[in-house]
């Protein structure tokens, strides 16, 4: 890895995990909501609260408490920032650069110490840490990456955000009203309400206009305008959802509940059916018992409303949290595992979801 790629990857982490360590102070206003800064065009909304996390111990069943990599910014700054964290915002825009995206934090933040942080984090890795005010803002970033080198921006009171471009401006435009935000009537905010985000430990909403889903139609089949019926299926699927809920939150249940809106009833009952063979297949590899998964798939439980598919799983958020950690660093360090005579293959010629699909 080159220094540049070292700095890059110290001042990302900087932003969603390091540079969200202000203390808390005594008698501080509360914070904004990170929703509040959520532009209009945005495809892709992930919403955080690690303190919902932390109190039912899912962020350690998920492994989000490994030191690696924050051992040399906890020595820098003196404290731990992950421990600060309170609740951030993930969003993404339909047009843009590939992999764009843009963070907003909301703590209470000392912005010196912030700043501190930062520039000797990126000093000891041998990059070259900037400050300027912009828009109200103080803006660190390190100007040995080059023109699209991710930007950190903070102002006491504020959610502290991170990105780079058109994005990160449009995000502090949209919490400063400055800017077009997320409407009322767009889907993330209905979807939101729908599954309750506002109260959940985490929440996910997609917005996929027609033209995304064409895009993504040529990217699959190399420009053809001709895919199998599960292929067909997902691609018109206009919005979808998921939200994990932990103890305490409003409704009091453990559980995910995810929903799809498709352009057609029939539609999402393909994609029911899809799912469902995948399910029964994957509750009998040894891969996906080995994990522990078996246990949540047979729980899950789908079912077809019109033109909206629904998926819920009623199960304690730290053991899906154990479950979905086991299964990224089985797949990240394990081949895929070859089926025995007595185990269902996990896909049929009839579901390979590519333009041959049928």
């Amino acid at each position: 890895m080159t220094t540049r790629q070292r700095n890059l990857a110290v001042l990302i982490a900087i932003g969603v995990l390091a540079v969200v360590g202000g203390y808390f102070g005594g008698g501080s206003p509360p914070a904004p909501h990170p929703m509040d800064a959520v532009p209009d065009g945005a495809f892709l909304v992930v919403s955080v609260d690690l303190g919902k996390l932390r109190s039912a111990g899912v962020l350690d069943e998920l492994g989000l408490l490994n030191q690696r990599g924050r051992d040399d910014v906890t020595a820098a700054c003196g404290f731990d920032p992950l421990d600060r964290a309170r609740e951030f915002v993930i969003a993404a825009p339909e047009e843009g650069e590939p992999g764009e995206f843009g963070v907003a934090v909301t703590v209470d933040l000392d912005r010196d110490q912030v700043l501190d942080c930062a520039k000797k984090v990126l000093s000891a890795r041998g990059g070259n840490p900037t400050v300027h005010e912009e828009d109200g803002f103080s803006i660190v970033e390190d100007t040995s990456l080059g023109v699209a080198r991710p930007r950190i921006a903070v102002r006491t009171g504020a959610p502290l955000f991170v990105g780079h471009g058109p994005w990160l401006r449009a995000m502090m435009h949209a919490y400063d009203r400055q800017g077009p935000r997320a409407a009322a009537t767009s889907a993330h905010v209905r979807l939101r309400k729908e599954l309750d985000g506002d109260h959940a430990a985490i929440s996910a909403t997609a917005s996929l206009p027609a033209s995304l889903r064409e895009k993504l139609r040529a990217d699959v089949e190399g420009g053809q305008k001709q895919g199998g019926p599960t292929f067909s299926a997902i691609l018109q699927v206009s919005e979808a959802a998921i939200a994990l809920h932990v103890a305490g939150d409003a409704g009091g249940a453990d559980g995910v509940h995810a929903i799809a809106q498709c352009e057609t009833a029939q539609a999402c009952v393909t994609l029911r059916d899809f799912i469902a063979r995948k399910q029964t297949a994957l509750e009998k590899d040894w891969g996906v018992k080995l994990i522990g998964m078996a246990t949540l798939l047979e729980a899950m439980h789908l079912e077809t409303r019109g033109a909206e598919l629904e998926l819920d799983l009623a199960a304690p958020a730290s053991e899906i949290a154990r479950v979905a950690n086991r299964a990224w660093t089985f797949t990240a360090t394990s081949p895929p595992p070859l089926a025995d005579a007595g185990t269902a293959p996990l896909r049929r010629a009839d579901e390979t979801i590519v333009a041959g699909d049928r």
